[in-house]
C-alpha cells in the first residue's frame, strides 16, 4: 500500500522505518522493557524512534536523498502508530501512517 499510494522515495523511507525499527523495537523492548504501555515499552519506543532516524540517515548518504525534517517527522509518526497499534496489523499501520505525515509535512513546507 505505501508503495502504491506514495511517492517513491518517501515510501522508500517508510518501510525502511518500519523494518528497522520493529526489529530494533522488538529486541530491546523484550529485553530492556520495564515501562510498559499495554503490551509496548517506552525503551522499544525509544529504540524505534532512534533506529528509524539513524537508518535514514544511513539511506540519505547513499544518495536516496529528502530534507531531514521528513526523516525526524517520518520516525516520530511511525515510532508513535507502532506504540499505539495494537488491534490492526503494525506492518501495514507504521509503513502507511509514517510516509502520510512524511507527505503531509513535505505539501506543507512546499507551499511556505
Amino acid at each position: 500500500m505505501t508503495v502504491l499510494f506514495f511517492e517513491k522515495t518517501i515510501a522508500i523511507y517508510a518501510i525502511v522505518f518500519a523494518i528497522v525499527g520493529d526489529a530494533c523495537a522488538n529486541i530491546i523492548g523484550l529485553k530492556y522493557g520495564s515501562i510498559r504501555f499495554k503490551q509496548k515499552s517506552l525503551e522499544g519506543f525509544l529504540a524505534f524512534f532512534i533506529s528509524a532516524i539513524v537508518s535514514g540517515y544511513l539511506l540519505k548518504l547513499c544518495a536516496i536523498s529528502i530534507n531531514s525534517i521528513l526523516i525526524i517527522i517520518g520516525s516520530l509518526a511511525a515510532a508513535l502508530i507502532e506504540l499505539l497499534s495494537s488491534r490492526i496489523d503494525d506492518n501495514l499501520t507504521v509503513p502507511v501512517g509514517g510516509a502520510f505525515f512524511m507527505m503531509l509535512v513535505n505539501k506543507i513546507s512546499s507551499f511556505t
